[in-house]
């Protein structure tokens, strides 16, 4: 089944994630050969079936992660859309600290499907914009 909306893969993405789900993880990704994944403090994945193999070997054991997700901005256009996301895991109830994920999504013959997952580590309190901070 495609998926009829950008929010809708953005949906079955994390559904798929919290309840191990590698078909329907499978079927949230796209099948271009730029399709990128990267996982935090990972290299690049690139390709649908180095993406979808590194999801299985996360979620081989079944379902122990649950996902608070907030969308922090989206942009979307006729055949695409980037989702930032702040993300707080959870694994045997241990929360994580956030985690922000840009989400890529493009509109193909058959539907939405996810093009970019890339997901960093961030501070657990959100930067006061007046606040001088340094890159490095």
């Amino acid at each position: 089944m495609p998926f009829k909306t950008a929010f809708a893969a953005h949906e079955a993405f994390y559904q798929a994630l919290e309840t191990a789900d590698i078909e329907l993880m499978n079927r949230v990704w796209s099948s271009a050969e730029n399709t990128v994944c990267i996982h935090p403090l990972w290299p690049a994945l690139v390709g649908r079936q180095a993406i979808v193999a590194s999801w299985a070997e996360m979620i081989k054991h079944g379902s122990k992660m649950e996902v608070d997700t907030q969308l922090i901005s989206q942009h979307e256009t006729t055949n695409s859309c980037t989702h930032l996301v702040q993300e707080t895991l959870s694994v045997y109830g241990r929360s994580s600290s956030p985690v922000l994920a840009t989400n890529g999504y493009e509109l193909t013959e058959e539907g939405w499907v996810m093009v970019l997952h890339h997901a960093s580590p961030t501070a657990q309190e959100p930067v006061d914009e007046q606040e001088e901070y340094s890159l490095h």
